[in-house]
């Protein structure tokens, strides 16, 4: 499984990210560490859509709902596409 996981260099993004990974999953991380700005939804969206799983970790005021709301919009009718919201 392909999974998008954003905060994923610390706490709880990175925990999850390591145990996922460990687990034989694919993930896409994206943190402001790598220069990735959930501020920026289209951007950020682009990266989110093709995976399977999106842990909706980072927190950013209002940018994480936004984020959260642009990928469901993308998945709203496809099966197998999952939203964790941490």
């Amino acid at each position: 499984m392909k999974i998008a996981i954003t905060g994923h260099t610390a706490g709880i993004g990175r925990a999850f990210a390591n145990v996922l990974q460990n687990r034989g999953h694919e993930i896409v991380g994206l943190s402001k560490r790598h220069g990735d700005n959930i501020r920026n939804t289209p951007k950020i969206a682009e990266k989110i859509i093709p995976c399977d799983l999106f842990i909706n970790n980072a927190q950013a005021g209002y940018a994480q709902t936004e984020l959260l709301y642009a990928v469901w919009q993308h998945w709203q009718d496809q099966p197998g596409k999952h939203i964790w919201c941490v």
